[in-house]
């Protein structure tokens, strides 16, 4: 289980929006699953969206390019639920 330490996070000299991100990461890191959608469907197209839940701890239920399993970090390609293999 994750625990909310968003009051943990202090401003460190890292600007007003970097702070928040934090924040809200980890505020999200709460949640088991997170749903990701790229705005296109092209080979290749991978955007930072698929990679923010897997930093946290989430598991993404991605809907995008087939060619995902090339960019993920997992050897099984396990790590992420595809939306289009339902």
């Amino acid at each position: 289980k994750n625990y909310d330490a968003s009051w943990f996070v202090p401003n460190l000299g890292v600007s007003a929006s970097s702070a928040e991100t934090i924040r809200t990461q980890l505020q999200l890191s709460k949640y088991l699953f997170y749903y990701v959608a790229e705005e296109v469907d092209c080979p290749g197209h991978v955007t930072e969206k698929l990679w923010l839940p897997l930093l946290r701890g989430s598991i993404p239920v991605y809907f995008g390019t087939k060619t995902v399993d090339d960019y993920l970090p997992c050897p099984k390609k396990d790590c992420v639920l595809r939306v289009k293999d339902f």
